[in-house]
């Protein structure tokens, strides 16, 4: 009799045990995509805040060519002014 009941019990089992493989690697590939759509938007992030860094600097370096091209036409007034015969 406990013969029986333990090729019973382990008849059953099979499946059982095919099921929690099957449903541990259901939830493996959730966290694994759950993973992925984490680091997903962290990269997403981290590009905006890039680019946004990349618009500030070329804002910056325009406004610097900006005022180098005044301190140049300043300088070259000044060299104008200099050459010229004095009244």
């Amino acid at each position: 009799m406990r013969s029986w009941f333990l090729v019973t019990l382990m008849w059953l089992a099979g499946p059982l045990a095919a099921a929690a493989d099957s449903n541990n690697q259901v939830l493996l590939q959730a966290e694994q995509q759950d993973a992925r759509a984490r680091e997903n938007a962290e990269l997403s992030s981290r590009i905006d805040d890039l680019e946004h860094q990349a618009n500030t600097i070329r804002t910056l370096t325009d406004r610097q060519q900006q005022y180098i091209e005044q301190l140049q036409a300043q300088i070259d007034a000044l060299q104008q002014q200099s050459q010229e015969p004095l009244p």
